[in-house]
């Protein structure tokens, strides 16, 4: 598929047999300026997303209930594991609630959660979250939410 805008950018999609975006083109002028390639599973998820002219590429990994439980970031050698530029690991309880998220970059981040007995977040890293009896979000990290209804007639 191509597509041509008024600012005279040309854009070209190809896609798999699954009808899945495969690779993406944007160009002027003859000129490539950047240039997209996604990777999907045999169950359609992204296992991966090469970026060109930069080559960074970004990786993904799934448990075998199809989650997301891994990502590396900024990659400049998809064959090496080790040549990210940032990671994330997603733990997940039973009920696919995050339970934890650790951040590996510049530095080494974790971040923890809560969920109650409605399997609502009360906490999610340094911030918490209050319901009300029917399970609206009322509060978020101090803030009072506040939600006002207007009927115009």
């Amino acid at each position: 598929m191509k597509k041509e805008y008024g600012n005279g950018i040309k854009e070209e999609r190809e896609y798999d047999g699954g009808r899945r975006l495969k690779k993406q083109i944007f160009g002027k002028a003859g000129q490539i300026l950047q240039e997209l390639e996604n990777g999907w599973n045999g169950m359609g998820m992204k296992i991966f997303e090469r970026r060109m002219p930069e080559g960074l590429s970004d990786n993904y990994r799934y448990d075998s209930a199809y989650r997301l439980i891994e990502a590396k970031l900024g990659m400049t050698d998809p064959s090496n594991p080790g040549s990210f530029k940032e990671r994330k690991e997603y733990i997940l309880d039973f009920l696919d609630n995050i339970r934890k998220i650790l951040e590996e970059g510049g530095k080494v981040e974790e971040i923890r959660t809560e969920v109650n007995s409605m399997n609502q977040y009360t906490r999610f890293g340094e911030i918490s979250l209050r319901y009300d009896m029917r399970g609206n979000l009322i509060e978020k990290g101090g803030l009072t939410l506040k939600i006002v209804f207007t009927v115009s007639i």
